[in-house]
């Protein structure tokens, strides 16, 4: 795995870091979730069930009139995940598309952390609950089930926007590296033998906020944001058997300390946040 610690970072890239970290410190609570936590829910039980007739009746009846392979995908879903699924409720937001004027339509989608059978994976359920103009669409209109190993795969992430409509099994991808689940996304990970503590972390940034002495105290994180390198994450000592993470977020000319946030391994918001900087 690299580590890029440059000074200049993309102004999109900081923009959507800093979205993401206000969401995490602010809870955002009451997100709008129209229906697909149901649906996820009918799917994930079916699934359980082993069910193919369910999980299929699932999708619009306009994707399965377009997706003949759809019987066969269901098949791989049920061969890879053979459950029980233990996880898979998230509290991220979910993307949600209305249609102002003309006939109600109502899209939403979302990824779900998902852990069965002991192993985790990453499911996108994409659902239509109201489409007046061309009822036909309304149910699931695009899954995506994949192993943690591809959700972490460049190509995946850049390609799995474009997928057809259907559902979609994917297991293998390009690369050598291990992963880790983080606040319930994906990440590339590289172990190391002896963790911080909390306390070590919050101790140190109470008199030192840079970025290269934080680096030379504690080494490099287990894991970088995909999104912007100003996240690091570092693997924390398990709390009552459950992992813990912490997140540093440096940002500014000088690269500097701004929260350190502790994260669950599935929960998208923050469990605590031990240390900001001061105003």
């Amino acid at each position: 795995m690299r580590w890029r610690f440059d000074m200049a970072r993309p102004a999109a890239a900081l923009l959507l870091a800093a979205a993401l970290s206000l969401s995490l410190l602010t809870g955002c609570a009451g997100w709008n979730r129209p229906g697909i936590d149901d649906m996820a829910e009918d799917f994930f039980a079916a699934l359980d069930a082993r069910d193919q007739e369910a999980l299929q009746s699932l999708f619009a009846p306009s994707v399965l009139s377009a997706d003949p392979r759809l019987p066969e995908s269901v098949e791989s879903l049920l061969a890879l995940c053979s459950g029980p699924t233990e996880t898979w409720r998230t509290d991220a937001p979910p993307s949600v598309s209305t249609r102002r004027g003309g006939p109600a339509f109502r899209s939403v989608s979302n990824w779900y952390p998902v852990t069965a059978g002991g192993t985790n994976y990453y499911c996108l359920i994409r659902y239509t609950s109201i489409d007046e103009e061309h009822p036909e669409n309304e149910g699931l209109q695009k899954v995506i089930f994949v192993t943690e190993k591809v959700r972490c795969s460049e190509e995946f992430n850049r390609t799995w926007k474009d997928l057809p409509l259907g559902l979609h099994v994917l297991t293998e991808a390009e690369g050598d590296y291990e992963t880790c689940r983080i606040g319930g996304s994906a990440f590339r990970c590289t172990p190391t033998p002896q963790p911080p503590t909390l306390e070590d972390i919050s101790a140190f940034l109470e008199t030192e906020t840079s970025q290269a002495a934080f680096l030379s105290r504690f080494g490099p994180p287990n894991a970088v944001s995909p999104y912007s390198d100003a996240f690091l994450y570092y693997a924390l000592p398990d709390e009552d058997g459950e992992k813990r993470y912490a997140e540093i977020h440096f940002t500014g000319e000088n690269n500097t300390a701004q929260t350190l946030l502790l994260l669950s391994e599935n929960g998208y918001r923050a469990l605590e946040v031990p240390w900001r900087a001061e105003e």
